[in-house]
C-alpha cells in the first residue's frame, strides 16, 4: 500500500494512481531498487525499522526519473518503511528484507 499526504493543504493530494514508486525486488535479501518516472527536482529518501528507527537518509536530484539503488545485504530482516519525498509530496512504502 502507498500512503501519499501533502504539506501544503489536502487539495494538493492527487489520486494514488499518479504516485507511482516502485521498489524492487521486494522482499529482498542484497539490494532494494526505488523507482519513480516523470519526476524532476530534488528528492530525499528516508527508511525506517519496523520500530520507527532511521537506518537509511539520502537526498538526491532527479533529472527525469528517480532512480535509487540501496544495498541492505548487512540489514537484519524486517519490515522497513521508504518514505520519498519530491517537491511537497511524500510516499510512502512497505518492504521486506529476509535473509
Amino acid at each position: 500500500d502507498v500512503i501519499l499526504y501533502s504539506k501544503t493543504s489536502p487539495t494538493n493530494i492527487a489520486p494514488a494512481s499518479s504516485f507511482e514508486v516502485e521498489l524492487f525486488p521486494n522482499p529482498s535479501s542484497t539490494s532494494l531498487t526505488i523507482l519513480r518516472q516523470d519526476c524532476t527536482g530534488a528528492a530525499s529518501i528516508n527508511i525506517h525499522n519496523s520500530i520507527g528507527h532511521e537506518i537509511y537518509s539520502r537526498d538526491a536530484h532527479t533529472p527525469e526519473a528517480f532512480s535509487h539503488t540501496i544495498d541492505v545485504q548487512d540489514w537484519p530482516s524486517g519490515i522497513y518503511h521508504c518514505t520519498i519525498k519530491l517537491a511537497e509530496q511524500y510516499f510512502t512504502k512497505q518492504f521486506m528484507v529476509l535473509r
